[in-house]
C-alpha cells in the first residue's frame, strides 16, 4: 500500500500582505459562473484563511487574455473532479514516470476534500484596475494596491495550502493555442507558482488534474528547465498594449515575487540544522531562477572559497581530513548534516555556477568526482551522484559543466540509478549542457539509466524537445530502445508532446515500432506487471507501464488520452489495428481510461486518400481531453 501524502502545518509567523481568501469546496461545486474576487467578496462568498483550514491551491493556464475560462469548460472539470473525489470515485496515485524514474509510490486520500477550501487566482486575488489606466481615484489606487499586495503574497498563499493542483485538461485557448500540462509548464505565471510550491514544499508532488476522474501525483524538474524570464506571458503576446494603451511587463512583477520568496527562504532556513540542505539549495539556485528577469542585480562570484564556505554554512569544525590510503592525501570532505545528502562545497559551487570557487576548491584538493552519500529527494537526484551530474541536471547554462570537465571530471560516472551526466542533462532539459558533454566525448549511445535507455529516449520521455534536437543533429539513433523496448517516439507519445512527436516523425522515427523487451529481466518484469493487472490490481503506474508497453506509439498515446498525438500518428499511417501483448487495441486502451475524445476519434477514423491532408479542419477538430493517467 503506497504511503498517503500529507503536509505539515503552515508556519504561522508568515503573514501575507493581503489576506488569503478562498471558497469552500461545496460552494465551488455549485458555481454556475466564474465571478471575480471583488464580486464574491461583496456577496460574502469568500472565506479568510485561518490556521487549521485545509486549502487546495489551484494553478491553471488562462484560456483567454481577459478571462481565465470564458466558457467555464476548464473550471467544470475541476468541479466534476471534486464531486467524484468526494464520492470516492477517483483514485489519485503516482504518475508512472515518477514511479519508474524516481521510484516514488504515493497516493492521495480524497476524504479531506469535502471540508476543504479552494484558492483560485480569479476569485482569490483582487483583479485590480488596468495598470494602463490613468485614473488616480482613491478606490482605483486601493484596488491596485490590493492586487499588488496579493500577487506578492502568492508564495505565502502556496505555503498555507495543503495541496497544489495543476488544472490542465486539454482545451483550446481563444487564440487557437492548444493548452495542456506542457503548455501550463511554459507559462511564466504558472511557473512562478510552481517555483513557490517547489521551494516551500520541496519534497512534495503536484496533483495534475486532467479530467473529471483523472488525476495523478507528478514530480518533475520543469521549474529548472527554463528560467521564468524566458517563458510565455500574456502581456508580451499583446506586445504590452491593451485597448490602445501601453501596459508594463508582468516579468517585473514576477521578478519581485521570486526575489521576495528567495530572500525570505534564505532568512528562514539559515538557522536550523535540519534546514541546511534547503537553505543551500535556495542560495545556489537563485541565480538560475532569476536569470532573464528584470530588476535583478547580477550575481557575482563570492571571490574566494573561504567566503563561499562561510556563506553556505560550511564551518571548519565540519571538515574531516581523509588521509592515508587515498590517492591525494589530506583531501578535504565535509560531514553531512541532518537532511543533507552529503553534498560537499563543490556540489553547491557547481550548482551556483561560481566558476572561481569551483577552480579554487579543486586546487585545494576537493575531489572533482566526489560522490553524494544519500538521495536528494527534493531535487530527484539519487545517491552516488557527482558535482558534474548535479550541475548537468540542475543548472542550465553549461558554464559549470564545462569548468568541471576542464578540471578532469569523469563524465562516465553513474549514480545509484545508473544515471550519467548526459542523461541528467536530458532529464533537466538543458541543451547547452548536452552540447558541452557531447563535445567532451560523452557517448551518445551509452546507457543513461538503469533501464539502459539512451539519451534521446530520456529527453523525449521528459518532453525536452530542444535537447532532442541537439541529440538528433548529433546522430543519435532515433529508434534505439531501452531494455523494455521503448523508443523516443514511444516516450513522446506517452508524454503527449506533440512538438517532439512531429519532430521525431519528420526525422524518420518508425511510427509502428513495437515494444519488444530485450532482456530476460524485462520479460519477467512485463509478465509480473501484466499478471498483477490481470488479477485486478488497479494501479495507475502499473497500467501506464503494462498496457501501453509491448505495443506501438499509437497504443501509448491512446492509453494516456493524448488525442492530438493519436491524430498525428494516424495521419502518419500508424497501424490502427495493432494490439499490445495482452491483445488490447488502441480503442480498448482509450476506453479503459474513459478517454472519450480519443475513443470517438479512433472509432470514426478513416485514413485520408494518398496525397491528401488531414480529414479534420481546425473547426471540426474534436475537443481533446489529454490525461497523464
Amino acid at each position: 500500500m503506497p504511503p498517503v501524502l500529507s503536509r505539515g502545518p503552515h508556519n504561522p509567523a508568515l503573514q501575507p500582505s493581503y489576506p488569503c481568501y478562498c471558497v469552500k469546496v461545496k460552494n465551488v461545486i455549485l458555481m454556475v459562473e466564474l465571478e471575480p474576487h471583488d464580486t464574491l467578496k461583496r456577496k460574502g462568498a469568500l472565506v479568510k484563511y485561518e490556521p487549521g483550514m485545509v486549502v487546495i491551491f489551484v494553478s491553471h493556464q488562462w484560456l483567454s487574455l481577459r478571462h481565465p475560462d470564458p466558457s467555464m469548460l476548464q473550471f467544470r472539470v475541476l468541479q466534476n473532479y471534486l464531486v467524484n473525489a468526494i464520492k470516492g470515485q477517483v483514485k489519485t496515485e503516482t504518475y508512472w514516470m515518477s514511479f519508474l524514474y524516481f521510484h516514488r509510490d504515493e497516493a492521495m486520500d480524497p476524504a479531506f476534500m469535502e471540508n476543504a477550501y479552494i484558492w483560485y487566482d480569479y476569485f482569490s486575488v483582487p483583479q485590480g484596475v488596468d495598470r494602463s489606466s490613468s485614473g488616480h481615484t482613491r478606490s482605483s489606487q486601493d484596488s491596485q494596491s490590493d492586487f499588488l499586495n496579493a500577487v506578492h503574497s502568492i508564495p505565502i498563499y502556496v505555503s498555507m495550502c495543503k495541496w497544489f493542483f495543476v488544472l490542465c485538461p486539454s482545451m483550446k485557448h481563444e487564440s487557437g493555442e492548444f493548452c495542456d500540462f506542457l503548455s501550463w509548464s511554459r507559462r511564466g505565471w504558472c511557473q512562478c507558482e510552481e517555483i513557490s510550491r517547489r521551494l516551500s514544499h520541496f519534497t512534495e508532488m503536484v496533483v495534475v488534474v486532467t479530467g473529471d476522474k483523472q488525476a495523478v501525483l507528478h514530480d518533475s524538474q520543469d521549474y529548472l528547465s527554463h528560467s521564468v524570464g524566458t517563458l510565455d506571458f500574456a502581456c508580451c503576446q499583446m506586445k504590452h498594449m491593451k485597448d490602445g494603451q501601453s501596459i508594463p511587463c508582468d516579468k517585473v512583477l514576477v521578478s519581485g515575487v521570486i526575489q521576495g520568496l528567495l530572500g525570505r527562504l534564505v532568512d528562514e532556513k539559515s538557522f536550523k540544522e535540519e534546514d541546511i540542505f534547503h537553505f543551500r539549495l535556495v542560495k545556489s539556485l537563485s541565480p538560475s531562477l532569476l536569470s532573464d528577469l528584470p530588476d535583478v542585480l547580477p550575481c557575482a562570484s563570492m571571490g574566494n572559497a573561504d567566503a563561499f564556505l562561510s556563506d553556505f554554512r560550511f564551518s571548519r569544525a565540519s571538515i574531516l581530513c581523509v588521509c592515508a590510503a587515498q590517492e591525494r592525501p589530506e583531501r578535504p570532505s565535509y560531514a553531512a548534516k541532518a537532511g543533507d545528502p552529503g553534498w560537499g562545497p563543490l556540489f553547491w559551487a557547481a550548482l551556483k555556477q561560481d566558476l572561481d570557487v569551483i577552480n579554487e576548491l579543486v586546487r585545494r584538493g576537493h575531489d572533482v568526482d566526489e560522490r553524494s552519500t544519500e538521495k536528494a529527494v527534493g531535487v530527484l537526484v539519487d545517491r552516488g551522484s557527482t558535482p558534474l551530474l548535479v550541475a548537468a541536471m540542475l543548472s542550465g547554462k553549461g558554464l559549470s559543466v564545462r569548468t568541471l570537465l576542464d578540471l578532469k571530471a569523469d563524465h562516465s560516472i553513474t549514480n545509484q540509478s545508473g544515471l550519467a551526466p548526459l542523461g541528467a542533462s536530458c532529464i533537466g532539459g538543458h541543451p547547452k549542457n548536452t552540447m558541452v558533454l557531447l563535445e567532451w566525448g560523452a557517448d551518445i549511445s551509452a546507457s543513461q539509466d538503469d533501464m539502459d535507455g539512451q539519451a534521446l529516449l530520456m529527453a523525449s520521455s521528459f518532453s525536452r524537445t530542444n535537447v532532442c534536437r541537439v541529440l538528433v543533429e548529433s546522430k543519435a539513433d532515433i529508434d534505439a530502445t531501452n531494455i523494455w523496448g521503448a523508443t523516443a517516439l514511444h516516450g513522446a507519445s506517452m508524454a503527449g508532446d506533440m512538438v517532439n512527436l512531429k519532430y521525431l516523425l519528420d526525422h524518420k522515427a518508425d511510427v509502428d515500432k513495437q515494444h519488444v523487451p530485450r532482456t530476460t529481466f524485462a520479460k519477467v518484469g512485463y509478465f509480473a506487471v501484466n499478471s498483477l493487472l490481470a488479477a485486478g490490481l488497479q494501479k495507475q503506474a502499473l497500467q501506464g507501464i503494462g498496457h501501453a508497453h509491448l505495443g506501438s506509439s499509437l497504443l501509448s498515446a491512446a492509453l494516456h488520452g493524448h488525442t492530438h498525438c493519436v491524430t498525428e500518428l494516424l495521419l502518419r499511417r500508424a497501424d490502427l489495428n495493432v494490439r499490445n501483448n495482452s491483445g488490447k487495441s488502441a480503442q480498448e486502451l482509450a476506453e479503459l481510461r474513459s478517454h472519450m475524445g480519443t475513443l470517438d476519434l479512433l472509432r470514426t477514423w478513416h485514413p485520408p486518400s494518398p496525397g491528401k491532408g488531414p480529414l479534420l479542419t481546425e473547426e471540426e477538430e474534436p475537443l481533446m481531453y489529454t490525461s497523464f493517467v
